[in-house]
């Protein structure tokens, strides 16, 4: 690396920590569910019942509203010296979050040991410029705790190149820290499930496979009493804001979301083709058994999708007949679409358009590997349970799990780095600017 592209690179990692620190100063809000009077304002509520309350009433409390378990809020509220002052809070929360980027970094070290530490920086800032990820950090909402608990289960368990090698410390916190996932948010539940899989399949003794699966099942005990108290994978008061959220014990099933789901991860799988070490190569395998059969799935759905008119749903149906006519959700296509067009048939078409090409790039990230098809198939597995889907279920998720978890060969240099930093770097100004 000669020392303009190291000091470039240096500099468009200042730009990231300077924008988000400078983000947190104008009270950003670039998700549209920031503000004092967006998802804070519950937030804050949650830790009401734990100030009024004893810790066991307040768990079992049926006033607590969220999507994820008590406990972020008992970590916050028996540990954060802030949190009796809700802008302290907010700013306790911003540094905190800064976190992630750092693990991040040490698994991308784990990982990318003859990549120039420059360019892993960089890679690891990129979550910072995540609209979600910054939104939820400065307003104190939830997401960025199953990101770096996630983040330290796959930093531990990937410290040693052979699985064989793993210390018992590593691998009990790296059972312990996927487990909290789960506790953080359930969309997570792939992290343990991604390493209590490679753990069973490896070539550790079979006490070791035992007691790895008696230390999952004890951490699990909670969440399982919570889903009895709850009769649902959410609180209660959640399932009732929500019925048409796949968090109950009987879900209806949203299969409308898949072409919207497959156009938000053809978006956050493109960085991920850039930062493949040979794309032409990849080009030339497009064309094999397992990518025909795929399109031939993806083209099934899409004649299903037309023939049921299952964009209906997107501007017909109102929610109340499990539609999004004036609701939110189905990220960026769909809003982008909407923008552009009055027109129905070419708001359809422009998403046509755009599921097609992100099919393609899907087909060439995932290049036919076993794991990198199932860590996608589970993103589209939690698609159809969710009501509305939002963008912030694969948005840093895609990029993360991308990077450290598909069996890819990835190369990062100065023209890659520099190419996710202004993609990712025009998300987020795109974003603050519709949401302003």
């Amino acid at each position: 690396m000669d020392n303009l592209h190291k000091n470039i690179i240096i500099f468009c990692s200042a730009i990231i920590i300077f924008s988000y620190f400078f983000g947190y100063y104008l009270d950003e809000n670039s998700i549209g569910s920031g503000g004092y009077r967006g998802d804070l304002a519950w937030i804050w509520q949650n830790y009401e019942i734990f100030r009024k309350q004893n810790f066991i009433d307040a768990i079992r409390d049926e006033s607590f509203f969220g999507n994820r378990t008590h406990l972020l809020y008992i970590i916050n509220y028996y540990l954060n010296p802030f949190i009796n002052n809700i802008d302290n809070y907010r700013l306790s929360i911003t540094f905190f979050s800064i976190v992630a980027s750092y693990v991040f970094y040490l698994c991308l070290l784990n990982r990318f040991k003859q990549t120039n530490y420059i360019y892993l920086i960089l890679v690891s800032l990129l979550v910072l410029l995540s609209p979600f990820y910054r939104t939820s950090a400065y307003w104190g909402m939830e997401i960025q705790y199953g990101i770096i608990s996630a983040l330290l289960a796959i930093f531990f368990f990937t410290k040693e190149d052979n699985i064989k090698k793993i210390s018992s410390g590593n691998l009990f916190l790296s059972i312990f820290f996927s487990s909290c996932t789960v506790y953080f948010d359930l969309k997570l539940i792939l992290i343990p499930l991604y390493i209590y899989i490679k753990i069973i399949f490896s070539n550790l003794t079979f006490k070791e496979k035992a007691k790895t699966s008696v230390i999952y099942f004890i951490l699990a005990i909670p969440f399982i009493l919570l889903i009895f108290q709850w009769g649902g994978l959410v609180p209660i008061k959640t399932q009732n804001a929500n019925p048409l959220q796949g968090t109950h014990l009987i879900s209806k099933l949203h299969f409308v979301n898949i072409l919207f789901a497959t156009n938000i991860i053809g978006l956050y799988m493109f960085p991920l083709l850039i930062f493949k070490r040979n794309i032409l190569e990849s080009l030339k395998k497009i064309i094999n058994p397992t990518n025909i059969i795929l399109f031939a799935l993806f083209l099934i759905y899409l004649v299903s999708f037309l023939y049921f008119d299952l964009y209906d749903y997107t501007d017909k149906l109102s929610r109340e007949y499990g539609g999004y006519k004036n609701f939110w959700g189905l990220g960026y296509s769909q809003k982008l679409s909407n923008l552009i067009f009055e027109n129905r048939f070419y708001s359809l078409f422009f998403n046509l358009i755009i599921y097609f090409v992100s099919i393609i790039i899907i087909l060439l990230v995932v290049d036919s590997r076993l794991i990198n098809l199932t860590i996608v198939l589970f993103f589209y597995l939690l698609s159809i349970f969710l009501f509305p889907l939002m963008q912030e279920y694969f948005d840093p998720y895609i990029l993360l799990f991308g990077v450290l978890l598909f069996k890819n060969d990835y190369q990062f240099n100065f023209e890659k780095c520099a190419f996710a930093f202004l993609f990712f770097g025009f998300f987020l100004l795109s974003s603050i600017y519709y949401y302003q």
